[in-house]
């Protein structure tokens, strides 16, 4: 009877599935408890249908399959979750505002997650404005959450009190698994009974019960000085007000360029960040190809200069750059290696402290962190 006193958990889809929503596909159920992932609905060109959800980044099977027909299932589930994604163009685009009018016909709900909340499509907002029970933007509380610059310029900030040690994750790719990490040190967190505030980029961020400062760099009413002074006060209120035993940040961007072709960022929002905060334990991941002691030492170098941290782990990704391709289209271009490749260049290197994370125990790699101090 107890059980099923319990509320039930709401069915839900998400769309458009790809690379960049696989990890929080695989860490869903451990991230919130209110809600069930029952459908991945892929669109057709993506070439995902009827595939294993890992198939985008060439991990080990999670068993969960991708479908391409919002029909296939839709009794299935109540509320489709619509998140805006980097690889999304114009055809991608069209097929989702489809999508969501049948889906909204058929009297079902839609969580829309824009990638940035101060650039909305007109044609999103309508939907909002046409069907305001079944049609919810989220992220818009951030624009609620007023913040008075004056009071921010106020406040007297010290790093040093912010207590819990942070871990701060990025990589030389946007691409390079740091999701997957930081998602993964969470879900580890949360198990062993630890209250974690984490911070990641995906415009799921609320959703997920996590917290984000990407919505403070995309302001545009701030000034890069302000942004600073409105980043010191967010970090340090979440921390005060919540008293977390860690503090998990995701970069919020590639934490150096390339090449000077394909630049491909230059790590400012890193830097900025770590203006605010002093990162305890910096997890790198970085392609399992560059893997040599020589080019280690010199991003290691170069991260300490600007970020005033040194290295504690490294993740080696699978993720592959495509150079050919990269020149010619003057952007990173990826494909995915299979992970007994990642491992046994990983066996070969004589280099400390590099991981397999994806794959690995990370009861393992917290040792190597313990060893040094950290819990």
């Amino acid at each position: 009877m107890e059980k099923m006193r319990r509320k039930m958990k709401i069915p839900i889809a998400i769309y458009p599935y790809c690379q960049e929503l696989f990890s929080i596909v695989k860490y869903f159920d451990e991230l919130q408890r209110e809600y069930k992932l029952v459908s991945l609905i892929s669109p057709e060109g993506y070439g995902l249908k009827g595939k294993d959800a890992s198939f985008v980044n060439n991990y080990p099977n999670i068993n969960i399959k991708v479908h391409s027909d919002v029909d296939e299932d839709m009794d299935k589930w109540e509320i489709l979750l619509v998140v805006e994604v980097m690889q999304e163009n114009l055809e991608v685009y069209n097929q989702k505002l489809e999508l969501i009018s049948k889906v909204l016909e058929n009297n079902k709900k839609v969580f829309y997650f824009p990638k940035n909340i101060y650039d909305i499509k007109e044609e999103i907002t309508i939907f909002e404005q046409k069907h305001r029970d079944n049609f919810l933007i989220w992220g818009k509380e951030v624009e609620k959450e007023i913040i008075n610059l004056e009071d921010v310029k106020n406040q007297t900030f010290d790093k040093n009190k912010i207590t819990a040690p942070i871990f701060f994750i990025g990589g030389l790719l946007e691409q390079t698994d740091v999701t997957e990490i930081v998602f993964k040190i969470i879900s580890y967190m949360i198990m062993k009974g630890k209250k974690i505030l984490g911070y990641i980029n995906s415009p799921m961020y609320s959703f997920l019960g996590l917290e984000s400062i990407k919505p403070i760099f995309d302001n545009k009413a701030f000034s890069e000085k302000e942004k600073i002074d409105v980043l010191q006060y967010v970090i340090s209120k979440r921390d005060s007000t919540n008293y977390p035993d860690f503090i998990i940040i995701e970069a919020p961007d590639p934490i150096m360029q390339y090449n000077t072709m394909i630049p491909n960022g230059y790590g400012i929002y890193t830097y900025m960040l770590t203006r605010v905060v002093d990162i305890d334990y910096f997890i790198a991941c970085i392609p399992y190809k560059f893997l040599e002691k020589k080019f280690i030492d010199l991003i290691r170098k170069d991260w300490y200069i600007r970020l005033g941290c040194d290295i504690d782990i490294i993740h080696a990704s699978n993720i592959v750059i495509d150079t050919t391709d990269s020149f010619e289209r003057k952007e990173i271009s990826i494909f995915y290696e299979n992970m007994d490749s990642v491992n046994k260049k990983i066996s070969q290197i004589k280099l400390e402290r590099v991981f397999n994370i994806v794959c690995e125990d990370m009861e393992k790699v917290i040792d190597v962190l313990r060893n040094n101090n950290f819990v």
